[in-house]
């Protein structure tokens, strides 16, 4: 397995989300995916849960991976999510969904490098 960075694995994004999110609300939006590394997703959903990040903003490829394991979460069903290839889509998308005051948040988990 090649070496990543660590702001790319899952326990640093987590730890991002529990510093950038502090204020739980539906508003927030986080960016996530990238080349799946067969990392294991299944502590964020209920990260993004406890913090109430409203939207997941998915890329390939580990993003299928993220999606089934928030949609594996029934207390998630209020995170909205957007699979996308496009950064330009992803921000526009962001720009649109997050609330005033809230937190967009990008680095996703997988980094495409």
């Amino acid at each position: 397995m090649p070496q990543v960075a660590q702001q790319t694995a899952p326990s640093p994004v987590i730890a991002r989300v529990d510093v950038r999110c502090r204020e739980p609300r539906v508003g927030h939006t986080i960016l996530l995916g990238g080349i799946n590394r067969g990392y294991d997703f299944s502590a964020l959903p209920g990260k993004l849960v406890e913090h109430k990040v409203g939207n997941a903003i998915l890329f390939p490829e580990s993003g299928k991976d993220i999606l089934a394991a928030i949609k594996n979460i029934p207390a998630a069903d209020f995170i909205k999510t957007f699979e996308t290839e496009s950064m330009e889509a992803a921000v526009k998308y962001a720009y649109e969904n997050t609330e005033k005051g809230s937190v967009r948040s990008g680095s996703p988990h997988s980094s495409s490098q």
